[in-house]
């Protein structure tokens, strides 16, 4: 089972299954099948880029009534499903030219999902 859960939430959902390979966060974490113990298959520095972006998230959830921001091992997530529907599209969109702007020469990728 591939998934964007936590190791922990998926651990707490499947962890009854010893016969099924458990991928949390979209791959940075993987439970293989007959085996209790998670490996980590990001390198610690993979994820510095984090630091670097995460005042700037911070900034837009601060300034975003609603918005939440998901901090993870090697990825920051944006929510704004939240808050007032027009208000957080366009903080969306601000954010994301920001982050544009921000992350050009960083080992990351901005990806826009759903609210």
């Amino acid at each position: 089972i591939i998934s964007g859960l936590t190791k922990d939430l998926l651990q707490k959902i499947f962890g009854d299954f010893p016969n099924l390979n458990l991928v949390a966060e979209h791959g940075i974490f993987v439970r293989y099948a007959g085996q209790s113990e998670w490996k980590e298959m990001c390198l610690d520095d993979s994820a510095a880029w984090i630091q670097k972006v995460k005042p700037l998230m911070q900034l837009f959830q601060r300034c975003t009534p609603g918005a939440q921001l998901d901090v993870r091992k090697a990825s920051l997530a944006w929510y704004y499903h939240d808050c007032d529907e027009q208000y957080g599209s366009f903080k969306t969109k601000e954010l994301v030219h920001q982050l544009a702007l921000s992350t050009g020469n960083l080992p990351c990728e901005v990806c826009q999902g759903d609210k």
